[in-house]
């Protein structure tokens, strides 16, 4: 999302967040200092996942 790249390192893990400008090598997790980024990506994630019988997520929540 634009400059801000989040990632999660495992199902059910929490969102790490990046931004890619300033931080190139995805060394310094922003989440807890913009917990509204990490909220905006969690909700284009949700609107984006769709099951797949190839690719099932075990454990998986609802809502990520």
């Amino acid at each position: 999302m634009g400059h801000w790249k989040a990632v999660r390192i495992g199902v059910n893990q929490p969102l790490e967040l990046y931004h890619l400008k300033d931080d190139p090598g995805e060394t310094t997790d922003l989440a807890a200092k913009h917990p509204e980024i990490v909220k905006k990506i969690k909700s284009l994630m949700v609107q984006a996942y769709a099951y797949s019988p190839d690719y099932p997520i075990k454990g998986f929540k609802q809502g990520l």
